[in-house]
């Protein structure tokens, strides 16, 4: 009786140990993304800047698209993109198409 006992405490205190160090490696793992993100402002010919413009990041091999707005002051910012090559694409109101 007592070995049985000193061998499960064994178990229990191995599987307690295994768990916490795999937490530490879970942990360690999803603190390792990569991504980046993209941002600027949006101005027109005279400097302005440019208010409420839709700004379209699409990535040239996946297709993967996100978009958003510039704020008051022209300025947009698309966080947390995957790795790529993105287009982006501006458009307001009384304006032509631009690609960089």
């Amino acid at each position: 009786m007592k070995r049985c006992f000193h061998v499960r405490f064994r178990f229990l205190i191995f599987m307690g140990l295994a768990s916490v160090s795999g937490s530490a490696v879970v942990s360690r793992l999803q603190a390792q993304l990569l991504q980046g993100s993209i941002t600027g402002n949006v101005t027109d010919a005279s400097g302005a800047a440019v208010p409420d413009a839709r700004v379209v990041a699409k990535e040239q091999q996946t297709n993967f698209t996100r978009e958003t707005t510039t704020n008051s002051g022209g300025v947009y910012s698309l966080p947390t993109m995957p790795p790529g090559t993105y287009a982006v694409t501006v458009t307001a109101p009384s304006w032509s198409h631009r690609k960089r």
